[in-house]
């Protein structure tokens, strides 16, 4: 069973800034208070949307989704500790199960009781550059942020980060 991601505690405490998402897979972008950035990537893909529309509603729809459920939706966890290996940058994912927590906000009825994989948005090992530097703003209309933090080198070997708050309740 995964651990609860507990918003208030887990990582210093996430707060949820916009949904995010590509044509398979849907995430949560969330920053901490000092602007460390983490996304929440649910482990059920849809690639159907990714087809011409002209294909969604036939037997090719169905095939695309069957066999995206037969691939390892768990594989980011497996390769990390072989990209640390490697000194090969990457995202570091770890297994939650999302809250029904009033904090998801208007996001609530999409993510409430989601199995999905967070991770920190990796900077460059700690040498002062991120590799984004596009600000995350805040759904909210009084919070803006611009900093982007880097995590010293040594933050980035296995175990070193600090244990996030959590519970498997």
């Amino acid at each position: 069973m995964a651990p609860v991601l507990r918003l208030d505690t887990a990582y210093g405490g996430l707060e949820v800034l916009a949904r995010g998402g590509g044509r398979q897979t849907i995430s949560l972008k969330m920053q901490t208070g000092d602007y460390r950035q983490y996304v929440f990537r649910s482990v059920d893909k849809d690639p159907v949307s990714a087809l011409s529309l002209s294909l969604r509603r036939t037997i090719a729809a169905a095939i695309t989704r069957d066999q995206t459920s037969s691939q390892q939706p768990y594989g980011a966890l497996a390769v990390a500790p072989m990209l640390d290996k490697l000194g090969i940058l990457h995202a570091s994912p770890h297994l939650y199960v999302m809250p029904d927590d009033p904090k998801l906000e208007q996001f609530r009825s999409t993510f409430a009781n989601m199995l999905g994989m967070v991770e920190e948005r990796p900077t460059n090992g700690g040498k002062g550059t991120c590799l984004s530097a596009m600000p995350m703003r805040s759904t909210r209309a009084t919070t803006s942020s611009t900093r982007c933090t880097t995590i010293p080198t040594s933050a980035s070997t296995p175990g070193s980060l600090p244990a996030p708050a959590c519970s498997t309740s």
